[in-house]
């Protein structure tokens, strides 16, 4: 499809439709947590489908969207830093060439540690919205 079987640019391919159908897993979960009465009751009030969806199914089921979306965009981290050791690139690629072949340990706790530190700014950024949506 891209053109390369190694590599960045061969990664984001297995990469989009497993997030795909991942996310889509989970979206559906969390409309189908939205309480059946209230949709029933709009659509009893003469409420269009569109209206249903944009005004009462989006809404009630956005904060659990974002913790879905957080959850995606931490698994996406990992599975793209796991990717790295086949050949994807990024912080997987350098934590396994230099930090693990080289024996640099160095550089490989250091790369843990950038790793860790980007799935806590995702979660905690991902916690900060999902409670300013409940609001």
């Amino acid at each position: 499809i891209v053109g390369t079987k190694i590599g960045s640019e061969a990664v984001v391919v297995p990469l989009s439709i497993a997030s795909i159908a991942f996310f889509a897993r989970l979206a559906e979960a969390s409309f189908s947590d939205v309480s059946r009465g209230i949709i029933e009751a709009a659509v009893s009030s003469g409420a269009k489908k569109l209206s249903v969806i944009t005004g009462i199914l989006i809404p009630e089921a956005l904060p659990s969207l974002v913790k879905n979306i957080t959850v995606t965009a931490i698994s996406i981290l990992g599975f793209s830093a796991m990717a790295g050791t086949v050949g994807g690139g990024g912080l997987g690629d350098l934590a396994l060439r230099y930090g693990y072949q080289r024996y640099d340990f160095t550089l490989l706790i250091l790369i843990v540690i950038i790793l860790i530190v980007m799935v806590q700014c995702v979660q905690m950024l991902g916690n900060f919205l999902t409670a300013y949506l409940k609001k």
